[in-house]
């Protein structure tokens, strides 16, 4: 699991393995980029390394949110997420004020899909958890929007768990050629 190159904004740049991203050009407008897959059933987190930071948000969006010029949470139904300046938008459109958010810190951004809730931790500590309205598959993002911000992921905890098939069953045991008639016909004989 990585970010998506096909839903990145053309300001930014990834590199390591599409892990880390970076604000590259287009410096001051919101740029996003969304991970390659959605949460499917059970609570997922991925992580961020703040790894530089003037204005980043760290949070999800569902297809349908635009990846450039738009603040990621700035409409709850698509998206929702925390900048490093604290603030969050409420599912009412009203903000609010948390954690700030530097240069070396883990954030840890969980989501349950079934229960639509979302909690961001930052080195451990819980900053914010509520509930979502996010309508769609969902899946993590970020925005970028000065030539400080840089940040590498760790999707580890987002994927799927593979699910082994069961093995397949043993085969019948060996037997000589038997043959087993079995009919209705009361009048037949062998």
């Amino acid at each position: 699991m990585t970010w998506n190159p096909a839903k990145t904004d053309a300001s930014l740049a990834l590199s390591n393995n599409n892990l880390t991203v970076a604000k590259a050009s287009g410096f001051g407008s919101h740029a996003k980029v969304l991970g390659i897959a959605p949460a499917k059933t059970s609570p997922r987190t991925f992580k961020v390394r703040i790894d530089g930071v003037k204005d980043m948000g760290i949070g999800f969006a569902t297809a349908a949110e635009p990846i450039n010029s738009t603040i990621l949470g700035g409409s709850p139904t698509t998206s929702a997420c925390i900048f490093s300046t604290g603030w969050y938008q409420e599912n009412n459109g009203n903000w609010s004020q948390n954690a700030l958010l530097a240069k070396g810190q883990e954030v840890s951004v969980s989501y349950d899909p079934v229960a639509k809730l979302a909690s961001w931790t930052v080195n451990g500590s819980l900053i914010l958890s509520r509930s979502l309205i996010l309508s769609g598959e969902v899946f993590p993002a970020i925005s970028l929007r000065y030539q400080e911000d840089k940040a590498t992921a760790d999707f580890t905890q987002w994927v799927e768990a593979a699910v082994e098939p069961p093995p397949p069953p043993p085969p019948p045991p060996q037997s000589g050629e038997y043959y087993i008639l079995i009919t209705n016909n009361p009048d037949y004989t062998a």
